[in-house]
């Protein structure tokens, strides 16, 4: 039965509606505006998950996101190396300018792999996570 229950929340999503919800676990604000999205949940008994979003400008979420996550600025953003904080390839939407363009939060090494950038010229936020 339990094998059961976990199989249905399990998949791959893209550009759902639901994929930030799924990702947050509850309702995301009405104003926040997901213009792409990728998420994916294994079958497993756990949660093993991974997502990336591309959310417009929100700085009041995203700033109460980072702080309750704890992420931490990173002073220079084109020495994040994205690939350690993500388990699939990154779709070609996510973050696509030059490290160098966009301010750089990520989680401490003892969290759950996940980073966000801001392009500094649109204040758009990219979000990715990885949990297996």
């Amino acid at each position: 039965m339990l094998a059961l229950a976990a199989c249905h929340r399990s998949g791959t999503w893209s550009d759902d509606p639901r994929n930030i919800e799924r990702a947050w676990g509850g309702p995301v604000p009405i104003d926040l505006h997901v213009r792409h999205s990728w998420y994916w949940r294994s079958p497993h008994f756990t949660r093993e998950e991974a997502y990336y979003f591309e959310v417009a400008r929100h700085a009041e979420v995203m700033r109460g996101f980072i702080a309750s996550n704890r992420l931490e600025a990173v002073a220079d953003a084109a020495s994040v190396p994205v690939s350690d904080y993500s388990c699939f390839s990154r779709p070609a939407w996510f973050a696509p300018k030059p490290m160098a363009a966009y301010n750089a939060w990520v989680t401490p090494a003892s969290a759950t792999p996940a980073l966000i950038l801001e392009d500094r010229a649109t204040g758009d936020f990219f979000i990715s996570a990885c949990q297996l």
